[in-house]
């Protein structure tokens, strides 16, 4: 049985339309391909990636990379899994390479000894290799990577051109004698760790196209004509082959302009959206909010606007996960109030992951009239929220609150709105 060829992914790739290896993707490759591609030095290196796969979970889900600096300097990358919450990524993740065609452009004039050089004339795709003489005939030779119908007006020869394929050969007419059309993947091998290519086929198959084209009696233009005939045409294509590649990079930059005026205008809609909820929920302050919530939620919430996610406040709670989920989901159909932590509760994970918002200043990041909502940080508010007996001080507060409600009728609703004026004034600070 015939081994496998350790180049064929190299060969498949050329008919992608921008081939790109990533780390993952060799890392997963069979040991003979990775070792092959390193060995004959046929990957490139490429712009680092913005997003990796989520390895912390089996969903499989693309997310964006966040890196975020320590105190000390040190920068690390990070990814968010709605199930794991903040996942950190290894940098080496991030690194892709792009296959190296060229090298097997240099390869074919190389073993053939084509005389004109080797030129891209369009960046990655395009190769002309000069031309060569078998069989007393001259020869025009390219070498095209996944060609298309846009390509082959820059492939200009005739009858006794030859080309070289990278990708799946078109079925329909090339333009070219078929016999002089040749797949590379079944010309070149991989010998000692070095690439090899069959030119002797190559000879071979054209000498016996001369012959049968002199039995047909076909007539070919003396190779003086030819060969000043090429000059001018190469001379033309050299001037303009940097075109295609100017007007593709300006389109690139427009794309690019346009994907990040979108984005800041859908991050600033975000924020306006969130900040207005903010407002609405501070208007009367966070305990007159909490006395129509239960306290396990009200805790559950807190922890998640100051943590950031649903993982880190379940922690902090010391609460098991998937407990800690249901109880954030339950809030969906539990009221108004418990409708609207949700809605703040995502928005809060969209911020982690999106819009870079600091929340070090305040518990939820609003201002009332200039001023800070509440002005405990972070780590003081979590450091209450895990101490025992803040958490019965807060409990007793609430229980106090809900049994005057309660009591509450048509006929003693002042006094005991009074009451509780009387207990939230002693709890919270003067203004």
């Amino acid at each position: 049985m015939k081994p496998p060829d350790p180049l064929a992914l190299f060969w498949d790739m050329a008919q992608l339309a921008d081939p790109v290896v990533s780390h993952d993707d060799l890392v997963r490759m069979p040991r003979a391909t990775r070792d092959a591609l390193r060995t004959a030095d046929l990957l490139a290196p490429y712009r680092s990636a913005h997003s990796v796969v989520c390895d912390a979970c089996a969903e499989g889900h693309v997310e964006e990379v966040d890196a975020v600096t320590r105190p000390n300097g040190v920068t690390q990358l990070f990814i968010c899994c709605p199930e794991n919450g903040r996942i950190e990524v290894d940098p080496e993740r991030l690194r892709q390479w792009t296959p190296r065609y060229g090298a097997v452009a240099g390869l074919i004039v190389e073993s053939l000894d084509t005389r004109g050089g080797c030129r891209e004339t369009v960046p990655g795709r395009v190769w002309d290799l000069g031309c060569v003489v078998v069989a007393g005939q001259l020869h025009d030779v390219w070498l095209v990577r996944r060609l298309t119908a846009d390509l082959r007006p820059r492939l200009v020869g005739d009858q006794a051109s030859v080309l070289f394929l990278l990708g799946t050969r078109p079925r329909d007419d090339l333009g070219v004698v078929s016999e002089r059309v040749f797949e590379v993947r079944h010309l070149v091998r991989l010998r000692d760790g070095a690439l090899c290519f069959d030119a002797d086929i190559v000879r071979v198959q054209l000498a016996e196209c001369r012959t049968s084209a002199r039995q047909d009696g076909t007539k070919t233009m003396p190779s003086p004509a030819i060969e000043a005939l090429h000059s001018d045409v190469r001379r033309i294509m050299d001037h303009t082959a940097p075109l295609p590649a100017a007007v593709a990079a300006v389109g690139r930059n427009v794309d690019a302009v346009l994907q990040t005026t979108t984005a800041i205008a859908k991050n600033e809609y975000e924020l306006r959206q969130e900040n207005a909820e903010l407002r609405e929920l501070a208007k009367g302050g966070i305990l007159q909010f909490a006395t129509r919530i239960e306290a396990d939620d009200f805790r559950a919430f807190a922890a998640v606007m100051l943590a950031g996610n649903r993982n880190k406040a379940a922690q902090c709670l010391g609460v098991p996960q998937r407990t800690f989920y249901d109880r954030v989901d339950s809030w969906l159909v539990r009221g108004p109030d418990y409708r609207r932590m949700h809605r703040m509760v995502e928005w809060r994970k969209k911020s982690l992951r999106k819009i870079k918002v600091r929340l070090d200043d305040s518990l939820l990041g609003t201002e009332i009239d200039g001023q800070a909502e509440n002005p405990e940080t972070i780590r003081d508010v979590l450091a209450a929220i895990r101490d025992g007996n803040d958490a019965r001080s807060h409990d007793d507060l609430l229980r106090d609150i809900l049994q005057a409600i309660i009591n509450q009728n048509p006929g003693n609703w002042q006094s005991i709105r009074a009451e509780l004026v009387e207990i939230l004034e002693g709890e919270v600070a003067p203004q």
